[in-house]
């Protein structure tokens, strides 16, 4: 699973040897940077519905795109039959109401994705590029703009109903101790 967390450009990783490539939001290979770091395998899309409106072309190049109910209704047709809700059954269920309940917040996307991909039991889950903008700053060129980093440097990570403390502590006590993760966020730990 790929985040869009900075130091993901700083190296070059395989995912050749993955079942499934999930890539959350816009961290779509279309650059030459993303590509040389990452590659370009899409096997699964987790984007928020902004992402879908704003950028549908992004849904060309994943096999599926898991998204929310607004998402699936902004779908351009072209993209429909990629696109599915959150609930799809083919490799994601949805979490996000029971995740809601514990912790107290609405949970960003790429957390969703680690939940719901962590229930689905894989035999090896490996994460990068997330820090739970544990630096207190915004990722440079992700998000809404300047307005969106300013808050979001201002208040340490917790812009309107996603707040980072409660879904890293998750993270921490029920994902983390059966993943393998970057070096990055592995020392947050």
């Amino acid at each position: 699973m790929i985040g869009p967390a900075p130091h993901i450009l700083e190296k070059k990783q395989d995912f050749s040897g993955f079942d499934y490539v999930c890539r959350v939001n816009d961290m779509v290979p279309i650059t030459k940077p993303m590509i040389k770091a990452t590659g370009s395998r899409v096997d699964v899309l987790y984007a928020r519905q902004r992402i879908i409106k704003n950028k549908p072309h992004l849904c060309e190049y994943a096999d599926y795109v898991i998204t929310t109910d607004r998402g699936v209704e902004q779908c351009p047709e072209k993209y429909k039959d990629k696109v599915r809700h959150y609930t799809c059954p083919l490799v994601i269920e949805n979490r996000r109401s029971e995740m809601q309940q514990i912790l107290g917040c609405l949970p960003n996307t790429g957390f969703r994705a680690m939940v719901d991909i962590h229930y689905q039991k894989p035999k090896r889950f490996y994460i990068t590029g997330f820090t739970f903008y544990n630096g207190k700053t915004h990722y440079e060129g992700y998000g809404r703009g300047k307005r969106h980093k300013r808050l979001h440097q201002k208040q340490g990570g917790e812009i309107g109903l996603h707040k980072q403390p409660p879904q890293f502590e998750y993270f921490k006590n029920h994902i983390a101790p059966y993943v393998e993760m970057d070096a990055e966020l592995e020392a947050l730990l």
